[in-house]
């Protein structure tokens, strides 16, 4: 409770210490994510790590079968194996299958840090963009609409349709 009464405090202090003749605030608000997601750079980061899925996927789809037919086929050889041989082609399809694990796995963390890498190259780029028309629009703040952040804000001072718009010009002009 305490802890509220101060922030209400401090947050009048501001606000009626704003001089009289100050410059009206400017405020403005862009969904990042919205940004990201609609953006040119943003539908071709998410092309080009869906082409990479499908080509790992297909390449997966053939490790199954291998790995099934190796299976299909030592479950057949295991009455005519020795004893030794059994345990050598059990450790060899151990192996494959381990193998298997390891590459999908692999794959699952290049696609994540690919995604990664795109996400936060585009939103270096996007945040240039914000700065950009925050200071030719004379705004004074431009607030990130992450969930749950802006409770309600007026459409007007949305920019992120404005946003997407200028960095897909300079997208293009930059590809």
């Amino acid at each position: 409770m305490k802890h509220r009464l101060f922030v209400v405090f401090f947050l009048s202090m501001f606000v009626f210490a704003l001089p009289v003749g100050a410059a009206q605030l400017k405020l403005g608000f862009v969904n990042i994510q919205k940004a990201l997601n609609s953006s040119q750079a943003g539908q071709d980061a998410k092309a080009k790590i869906a082409q990479k899925a499908k080509e790992y996927e297909a390449e997966f789809v053939l490790k199954r079968k291998e790995l099934k037919d190796f299976g299909e086929n030592l479950k057949k050889q295991m009455a005519l194996l020795s004893p030794e041989a059994k345990r050598d082609k059990e450790r060899e399809y151990q192996q494959m299958v381990t193998d298997f694990q390891r590459a999908t796995k692999d794959a699952q963390a290049f696609l994540k840090q690919e995604d990664a890498d795109h996400t936060r190259a585009i939103i270096r780029e996007l945040v240039k963009i914000i700065e950009k028309i925050g200071k030719q629009e004379g705004y004074t703040l431009v607030f990130e609409k992450a969930e749950g952040s802006i409770l309600f804000a007026d459409k007007q001072i949305d920019l992120t349709d404005k946003v997407i718009k200028d960095y897909d010009k300079e997208y293009k002009t930059g590809k």
